[in-house]
C-alpha cells in the first residue's frame, strides 16, 4: 500500500480512483473466467449429447440392419 499521509486531496483521489479501478479489473477478470468455465462445461455438455446421439444413430442403423437381415433369412427360407 502507497503511504498517502503527505499526499494532497488530490493525490489522494486519484490514488483511491486507481485503487477502485484495479478493483474492478480484478472482478472483472474473475467474472470472464467463470464464463469462460460455464461455457466450457455447456461446450462438454454438448459434445457429450452429440456422442450420445451419434451412438443412437449407429445403435439404430445396426438394429435396422440386424431386422432386415433376419427377414432376408425368414424370407428365404
Amino acid at each position: 500500500m502507497i503511504d498517502l499521509s503527505n499526499a494532497n486531496d488530490t493525490q489522494k483521489l486519484i490514488m483511491i480512483g486507481v485503487s477502485k479501478e484495479r478493483e474492478q479489473v480484478q472482478t472483472s477478470k474473475l467474472l470472464m473466467r467463470r464464463s469462460s468455465n460455464k461455457l466450457s462445461l455447456w461446450q462438454e455438455m454438448l459434445r457429450l449429447q452429440q456422442n450420445i446421439d451419434s451412438t443412437n444413430i449407429k445403435n439404430t442403423k445396426t438394429n435396422y440392419l440386424s431386422i432386415t437381415t433376419t427377414i432376408t433369412i425368414i424370407s428365404s427360407k
